[in-house]
């Protein structure tokens, strides 16, 4: 053979090997893609099995329970099996009739039907007609999904209590639902519908919640108002022009939801709602403060075109509890806001303000005011940012320091405070007690009985007569002051207190003499501990605290102080809380920061400009720092 051939042969030879190689090689990857797509078919039918199980299982649960809940499966259709829930299985009615004493997995006899079906949170876009057949249904829970209509066999399920179809794409409803005349709760907020018929709504005479906010409504039916046992109504987020005079027939409505929308005019429609508690206009385009009934307790306009409030109106709402008229028009707040005795939060943000009245400081029991955004300019910025308690100080302190009266809503008189005799404490429970606690009885003397029943009793050690209308301290006390260790004669109306105290209770470990009109104080106590000074009309700390060897707790906010004495109290030697918020204080000096034995500061709401209120939030160590690292070196 020639070179030239076996040069040929070998090629030829080398070809055909690599041929086979590469058939090998393809026959080896499709096996290889073979055995994966096995495994990954095992591994489905086993998810497929293991889903067909879970699934059972809640069969089987849903026919004992009444209560199938199918939520966040992912569903995009509802199978078959949960319409025929209620069906007989022929397996099991063949295991019945072979053997009645055999133990089943699940006694037929204790199966129930469905009452409650629940598939939120999936992908639906339909519920089948067959829904019908579950006739027992009491609730259902459709929420959560992509449903454009119902069915209109859902208006067959008779026993239907609530349903719940918020989040959807539903644009109207079947005329068919009229008949679910035991539905009490129907909520179908967030969904895309434009209209609520007459024909439906007339027929829900025992609904008690109805929630269609989030919708696109223009209006609303007259026929609302055959809704009598309606208590809660929802329809915020729509673009409702007009408030049907109707619902003034729906006596127990106790919340009625009506913000963010068009609406111009609320009239008396709420007038004669005796049972209404909450009330949401805002974020519409009112223009006049309504007339509304007295036991409402949380009233919401803000964002609206409100520029006046009718004192006659403000006067009903003696149990309002949070008033919200934020980014109006207001020019003027009536006087008579202090009638609303219950209130604890208003908000008058953002309107035209140029004043308030003093009358607010008599409100009781405010904790949060806001009137921010206002251009007024007879009141300092720095007073209207001490907060609710500081702002109610200021204004009480521009009125006649006699006047304890409200203009009433009738002609202007005066309220009467209708004195009540009180209760005079025996030996016996001041004895056991070891106190004599007279704190709100209305008292501007001492009755000279609790001084007998005091002397009787012995070993007095607290003495607690708050919240009452003395003006001078009451001098009958003396007797019974000596072993004393607490007094408390907060919120009362004393000028002075008496330098002859140092004598007669010089075992004094805790005074209370806050909310009074005191300018000065001398009381060098040598038991003294803790002493409570806010709110009265101190233009510097007592010069008689630096004396006080145990002095833990000052606290004498929400006076006049204008400066801090370091040098001095650097003596109370033993001074962990200084609380000085809510004064004038026009500058903090830095060797405040040397005391290290303060652990708790306060200086909030005072007229310097440093330490600033960002670092004051900081807390103590933070601002004590501070102040150290500003000591000339």
């Amino acid at each position: 053979m020639t070179g030239r051939g076996r040069g040929r042969s070998t090629t030829t030879s080398t070809n055909a090997t690599n041929v086979k190689s590469n058939s090998l090689k393809g026959t080896s990857q499709f096996q290889k893609f073979r055995r994966e797509q096995i495994n990954r078919m095992k591994t489905e039918s086993q998810g497929i099995n293991k889903d067909s199980e879970k699934s059972s299982t809640l069969i089987k649960q849903a026919r004992t329970k009444g209560v199938l809940n199918l939520s966040n499966k992912s569903l995009s259709s509802v199978p078959d099996t949960v319409w025929k829930i209620n069906d007989p299985d022929q397996s099991r009615t063949k295991s019945i009739s072979l053997s009645m004493d055999r133990v089943a997995e699940s006694n037929w006899w204790d199966e129930v039907d469905i009452t409650k079906l629940i598939l939120a949170s999936n992908k639906l876009t339909q519920i089948s007609e067959n829904i019908s057949s579950l006739v027992s249904l009491q609730v259902i829970d459709l929420h959560d999904n992509l449903i454009v209509a119902l069915p209109k066999e859902i208006g067959s399920l008779e026993n239907l209590i609530k349903l719940n179809v918020n989040h959807n794409k539903i644009k109207d409803l079947p005329d068919d639902m009229q008949n679910l005349i035991k539905l009490k709760t129907f909520s179908a907020a967030h969904n895309s519908l434009k209209c609520l018929s007459s024909s439906i709504i007339s027929r829900w005479e025992s609904l008690d919640e109805l929630d269609l906010s989030h919708n696109h409504l223009q209006n609303l039916t007259s026929d609302v108002g055959f809704l009598s046992q309606l208590t809660r109504l929802s329809l915020s987020y729509n673009q409702i022009r007009e408030v049907p005079s109707e619902l003034s027939f729906l006596r127990r409505l106790t919340m009625v939801e009506l913000s963010h929308n068009q609406i111009q005019s609320v009239g008396d429609i709420f007038s004669e709602s005796t049972c209404l508690e909450q009330l949401y206009l805002q974020n519409n385009e009112i223009k006049d403060f309504p007339l509304l009934n007295g036991k409402l307790k949380e009233l919401h306009l803000g964002y609206n075109k409100i520029k006046e409030i009718p004192p006659e109106h403000l006067q009903k709402l003696q149990h309002l509890v949070f008033l919200d008229l934020k980014f109006n028009k207001v020019s003027a707040i009536p006087e008579e806001i202090a009638s609303l005795q219950s209130l604890e939060r208003l908000d008058f943000a953002n309107n035209c303000l140029v004043d308030l009245p003093s009358v607010l400081g008599l409100l009781p029991n405010v904790m949060s005011i806001v009137f921010e955004g206002n251009p007024i300019k007879t009141i300092r910025r720095d007073i209207l940012n001490r907060g609710a308690n500081g702002l109610m100080k200021y204004l009480r302190s521009r009125m006649d320091p006699e006047t304890v009266v409200i203009d009433s809503i009738r002609g202007k008189s005066p309220i009467k405070e209708h004195k009540v005799q009180p209760i005079i404490p025996d030996k016996y429970s001041i004895r056991k007690s070891r106190g004599i606690c007279m704190s709100g009885a209305n008292l501007s003397e001492l009755p000279e009985e609790v001084i007998l029943s005091g002397i009787e009793a012995k070993e007095i050690m607290i003495i607690d007569l708050s919240k009452n209308s003395f003006s001078l301290f009451p001098s009958n006390l003396e007797p019974i002051l000596s072993k004393i260790t607490e007094l408390n004669l907060s919120q009362n109306r004393l000028e002075s207190i008496p330098e002859s105290l140092q004598t007669q209770a010089p075992n004094l470990e805790f005074i209370n003499l806050s909310n009074n009109r005191l300018t000065t104080f001398n009381y060098y106590g040598n038991f003294l501990r803790e002493i409570n000074l806010t709110q009265n009309r101190f233009t510097a700390i007592p010069e008689s605290m630096y004396s006080c060897p145990k002095l833990e707790i000052l606290i004498i906010s929400e006076n006049k102080i204008t400066e801090i004495d370091v040098d001095s109290l650097t003596k109370i030697k033993r001074l962990a809380t200084l609380d000085l918020s809510y004064n004038d204080i026009k500058t903090v000096p830095p060797q405040l920061g040397n005391m290290k034995q303060i652990v708790h500061l306060q200086l909030s709401g005072n007229a310097f400009r440093v330490p600033r209120a960002e670092l004051l939030a900081k807390g103590t160590q933070s601002v004590m720092a501070y102040l150290r690292s500003r000591i000339p070196a």
